[in-house]
């Protein structure tokens, strides 16, 4: 992870550079009139913003990968703590009335039903926590796994794949504690392509590539 954030960065740099060169030369192209080597100028500058824009997003996922790997693992616990002090409440509420009102059944059903619609709404948040955590994750899996070369991949990234996606739509086969040690696994695994030259020729004002 260290080194393709090490050998990405300045690359990104490079590569920023490079459009703004070749933004130059295709305005220079305009004043020119020359629409043949406008059209090819252009064609290169989106090529030059894909690998910009695929560097920018496997930065992204690395940086987020680490954050999101601690989420999931403290969903759970957090999710428990959460229940146990609704529990606790209301255990402490009902015990409190019942001893001011002993004969009152009705007073102390009322406080249990007010509690379980706090614990319905604690488990809608918990459970659309875990979905947008999920969702965070889909997009670090999928960056991830673009930057490990074949020879890395194994049979559980096709296992995880899906399970990432029906977890998209259906949390019922989520195990937050098992997908945090997988990404942590894919992380491990990302390396760096070999990178061709981004753009060579004259049509860049006469300088090479990177």
């Amino acid at each position: 992870m260290v080194t393709i954030t090490t050998q990405a960065i300045p690359k990104l740099v490079e590569i920023q550079t490079t459009l703004i060169d070749l933004h130059k030369e295709i305005a220079a192209a305009k004043e020119e009139h020359n629409p043949q080597r406008v059209a090819k100028l252009e064609a290169k500058a989106q090529e030059v913003q894909q690998q910009a824009d695929r560097i920018s997003k496997i930065l992204q996922a690395l940086g987020l990968a680490p954050i999101l790997v601690q989420q999931l693992r403290d969903w759970f616990p957090a999710t428990q703590m959460t229940m146990e002090d609704l529990n606790h409440n209301e255990m402490s509420e009902v015990g409190e009335y019942a001893t001011a009102h002993p004969d009152d059944q009705e007073g102390a059903n009322r406080i249990h039903q007010k509690w379980a619609i706090e614990v319905r709404k604690a488990t809608e948040q918990s459970e659309n926590d875990l979905k947008v955590l999920m969702a965070n994750a889909e997009f670090i899996r999928n960056e991830l796994l673009k930057w490990v070369p074949p020879q890395f991949q194994n049979a559980l990234d096709k296992t995880m794949e899906q399970k990432f996606a029906q977890a998209q739509h259906d949390l019922r086969g989520v195990d937050p504690m098992r997908d945090a040690a997988y990404l942590e696994d894919l992380m491990k695994r990302v390396r760096p392509p070999v990178q061709k030259p981004l753009v060579t020729g004259p049509d860049v004002g006469g300088k090479k590539g990177m």
